[in-house]
């Protein structure tokens, strides 16, 4: 995603989709964040005003984790690592989009036509030289 802490015509289009997208969800569902959510690197690292400037994904995400058997979680990339580590920034994730977890990596667990199967998703930059 790389949400930045100003807006532009793409990031306003992409939270939109989302916002439609998530609306859209029923039934048990998780809304995974695979790293690089928050542009943190290349802008100020404040995630307070990177939702600010969101406030279509902010709340459509915030309505979707408030549902019954609705998750969120963030993992952490290489453009909003700080999360890995800053008690601030997921404390507001908590607060304003209803977040459950920032971690490094997640583990699912997804029925399919050959019985459950876990999966594992990670942001991916982990293994970069």
């Amino acid at each position: 995603l790389h949400l930045p802490a100003v807006a532009t015509p793409t990031s306003t289009a992409v939270a939109e989709e989302l916002a439609t997208v998530l609306a859209g969800m029923v039934g048990p569902a998780a809304f995974i964040i695979a790293g690089d959510g928050f542009e943190m690197l290349a802008g100020p690292p404040e995630v307070d005003r990177i939702l600010d400037a969101h406030p279509q994904f902010t709340s459509a995400a915030a309505s979707f984790a408030a549902e019954e058997h609705h998750h969120v979680v963030v993992l952490s990339g290489n453009h909003d690592g700080q999360l890995a580590w800053d008690a601030r920034s997921n404390a507001i994730l908590t607060e304003r989009l209803g977040v459950e977890h920032v971690a490094l990596a997640c583990d699912l667990v997804v029925g399919t036509d050959q019985g459950q199967q876990r999966v594992r998703v990670v942001h991916g930059n982990q293994s970069d030289p």
